[in-house]
């Protein structure tokens, strides 16, 4: 089992602040690795009140290493494709992994691949997860969990600054 945590805020210091209070829990969720990634990106609001602003993007994960050759740090991130994936679950099937293979790894290659319908793919896959995918190129984040929710998955939205603090069920979120 892992901790894999995604938070978005506009202000970095509540971002900061809700990983400071989480840390703990998702450490001993996934006490082999920890690692952490910011990412900070423009946006603009559909209903024109402002023209843009800043969102801080951070991956927290915290990996249990149980299975395959060597534990696979999170984020993982592919600067060639500009996306970052937390993914705390295991592949029995839908997804070909071969033996030698990190099945996070894979799945992060799959997910690059611009001709995959990414919620599509991921009905596919067969065995518990939830994980968290960001396409910094489209600005778009998905994140979810498989059918039988057999991998925690909560969200959390902070009222003052619609902070997003936690993966939850089988939607897509689209950051324009």
């Amino acid at each position: 089992m892992c901790g894999i945590l995604i938070c978005l805020s506009e202000n970095e210091d509540d971002a900061e602040q809700t990983i400071k209070v989480l840390k703990k829990s998702l450490v001993r969720r996934g006490p082999d690795i920890y690692q952490k990634a910011d990412k900070i990106e423009e946006v603009s609001f559909k209903d024109g009140a402002n023209d843009s602003s800043k969102i801080y993007i951070t991956f927290v994960g915290c990996v249990l290493w149980l299975r395959g050759k060597c534990p696979q740090s999170q984020p993982l991130i592919n600067e060639q494709h500009g996306s970052f994936l937390l993914w705390n679950g295991d592949i029995f099937g839908g997804v070909d992994v071969l033996d030698e293979e990190c099945d996070t790894s894979v799945l992060s290659k799959k997910l690059s691949d611009p001709k995959i319908h990414i919620p599509e793919f991921m009905s596919t896959i067969q065995g518990p997860f939830a994980f968290a995918y960001y396409h910094s190129k489209d600005k778009k984040l998905w994140f979810g969990r498989d059918f039988f929710g057999r991998h925690k998955a909560c969200h959390h939205f902070h009222e003052r600054n619609h902070e997003v603090s936690k993966c939850s069920l089988n939607t897509i979120l689209s950051i324009r």
